[in-house]
């Protein structure tokens, strides 16, 4: 076991590690004489490729790589100049021709080799076919003979030609260009990355068209230089290496919400970890390394006051009167003792639900798998069973199987604390309640009475609050709209709205997962039915629901006691029907 000092010096080392930048990065005279024969390095942003760069309706220039370089110009003291062209393809023209010194979100292929150097990759994003919504494709497969737009002079298209010869690509000017044509049927996929075209699909609300399976590939983006110009290259080499990660992840997050910096790998693609997860857990780690110091001192101090009585009643020993009066005081220190370490015992109990508190809270509102749950949402509503899960997918799973580590450090969904008597009538009651005085809408609210239960009421008014809740999403503001609650029988409780309802032979278990979306629409089931079912669960109980698309959505539970019966016994039951 490390001792305090020694997992202090740990969290130190880690701490150190995340704020400071790799390399020297320290211009030379050579480099510093260049610049000032040269001028302001000459920046040229593609104006249609948001988040990474584009240009706004006042002409000022944004995005992820301007964001960069204004930190690149801060820390080595140099200038760049923003040049703007019509389009992408007049841009490499340019570079060709010498007018242009700097572009930025390349893709290293064999034909800019000829005319361009490169730095190493600052950060990488999933290339996918998006296509209509109500198009039959379940994979990219099934796109073989099938006209696909692509971007002229976009590295994405010349991947495309060479490892699908099998499609029929048709080149347009741009991003807007490719997803109209996409949704009006003029081809039948468009090929680009994921957060380019998502930006432009939520900007334009395109609603008719949805992501198809996963990524393709995952590009590698470089700052592109003249060729040959190697005192250039070595500057925004420096440059990129005297921005500390956790700054440029920053950038990243901002702009996209996730990290598309590049890492170390094992196989495909590994996840990157969230440095707001990272400094979480950190944080989490000095608690306890606080509270672990604290108790050693304690335990320090009652042995030495051990050691001392010990002294006096030896002193004391041939003394009758003397050891007697030592005796009481004995008594009377050992009983201060006691109830200091009461009183501390308190404390750090106190503390440590504190603590799980915390963490419970921050496990439900990390700010990066809610904002991966927007921009990739898509992703998510068409992930299936037996698809490999490379890329976001496997991001989203690495990033849940967290927020469940972080909930069973916190025991809230492991550790089940029974109340006898709890009505979960007059809860639901109050849930309503409270939702109907926050809403505009009405709502009717049909309760039978007098549910009593043994479970935690904590755990059950949360659950009733994300399954109630889900209910009301759906119904408010829908003519005659209703929420019931009650008991089914043999212990099994459902809640019911009269709300759109959804297939559930296609949902399936899927609903319960945290960045699950209904059916591909704005409103998912998200993080609150994936809480109501580790609740369920927590108490020994199963859940699942039951719709048809119009008839509205039952949502069943059991908390495992109520039944009687072991929760093996009800499998058949309360078997979650499969996902597709």
């Amino acid at each position: 076991m490390l001792r305090p000092l020694g997992v202090l010096l740990l969290v130190g080392a880690l701490l150190a590690v995340n704020v400071q930048a790799d390399g020297d990065h320290t211009l030379t005279a050579d480099e510093r004489a260049w610049l000032d024969a040269h001028g302001p390095i000459r920046f040229a942003p593609d104006p249609d490729y948001p988040p990474f760069e584009s240009v706004n309706e006042t002409g000022v220039v944004q995005g992820i790589n301007i964001d960069l370089l204004n930190r690149i110009s801060r820390n080595l003291d140099i200038e760049f100049e923003v040049v703007l062209y019509p389009n992408w393809t007049v841009i490499l023209e340019a570079m060709r021709a010498g007018e242009v010194d700097l572009l930025g979100s390349l893709a290293q292929t064999e034909e800019r080799e000829a005319y361009m150097d490169f730095t190493a990759p600052y950060m990488e994003v999933g290339e996918v076919f998006y296509v209509r919504s109500d198009s039959p494709y379940t994979d990219s497969g099934g796109l073989a003979g099938k006209r696909v737009a692509v971007i002229q002079d976009y590295a994405a298209g010349g991947w495309l030609a060479e490892n699908r010869p099998d499609l029929e690509l048709v080149p347009v000017s741009d991003m807007v260009s490719g997803l109209e044509a996409l949704s009006t049927g003029q081809v039948e996929a468009f090929f680009e990355n994921v957060p380019v075209a998502g930006y432009y699909i939520r900007q334009l609300s395109f609603t008719n068209i949805r992501i198809l399976g996963t990524p393709e590939y995952y590009s590698a983006a470089n700052w592109g230089v003249p060729d040959g110009n190697d005192i250039l290259l070595s500057i925004m080499k420096k440059g990129m290496a005297s921005i500390p990660p956790g700054e440029e992840t920053a950038v990243f997050e901002y702009w996209t919400g996730y990290d598309l910096g590049v890492r170390e790998r094992e196989g495909e693609h590994t996840a990157v970890f969230s440095p707001f997860a990272r400094n979480t857990l950190l944080v989490v780690l000095v608690v306890l390394v606080v509270s672990s110091a604290w108790a050693l001192s304690l335990k320090r101090t009652v042995r030495a006051k051990t050691r001392e009585l010990r002294d006096v009643n030896r002193r004391l020993r041939d003394d009758v009167a003397l050891r007697r009066a030592a005796e009481e005081e004995v008594r009377s220190v050992n009983d201060r003792l006691e109830a200091r370490v009461a009183e501390r015992t308190h404390d750090l109990d106190a503390a440590r639900q504190r603590l799980e508190s915390f963490a419970y809270t921050v496990s439900h509102d990390l700010k990066q798998p809610l904002a991966v749950l927007r921009m990739q949402a898509a992703i998510i509503n068409n992930k299936t069973e037996g698809v490999d899960t490379s890329g976001l997918v496997k991001q989203v799973a690495r990033m849940d199987r967290f927020i469940d580590g972080i909930l069973a450090f916190s025991k809230a969904a492991t550790e089940v604390s029974r109340h006898p008597d709890i009505d979960l009538s007059a809860q639901a009651r109050q849930v309503l309640h409270d939702l109907q005085a926050s809403s505009e809408s009405e709502v009717d609210g049909q309760i039978q009475p007098d549910l009593v239960v043994d479970a935690d009421p904590v755990l059950t008014e949360s659950l009733l609050n994300n399954l109630l809740g889900n209910a009301w999403k759906y119904t408010a503001g829908r003519p005659d709209a209703t929420i019931a609650f009650g008991r089914r029988g043999d212990g099994v409780y459902f809640v019911r709205d009269n709300g759109p309802g959804f297939d559930s032979a296609m949902e399936g278990d899927l609903l319960f997962r945290p960045f699950h979306q209904l059916g591909g629409a704005e409103k998912g089931s998200g993080i609150g039915l994936a809480t109501a079912k580790r609740i369920v669960e927590a108490h020994g109980g199963k859940i699942w629901a039951e719709s048809r698309p119009g008839e509205g959505a039952t949502f069943y539970f059991t908390l495992g006691a109520e039944t009687g019966k072991e929760p093996a016994a009800c499998a058949e039951r309360v078997a979650v029907r499969p996902s597709r």
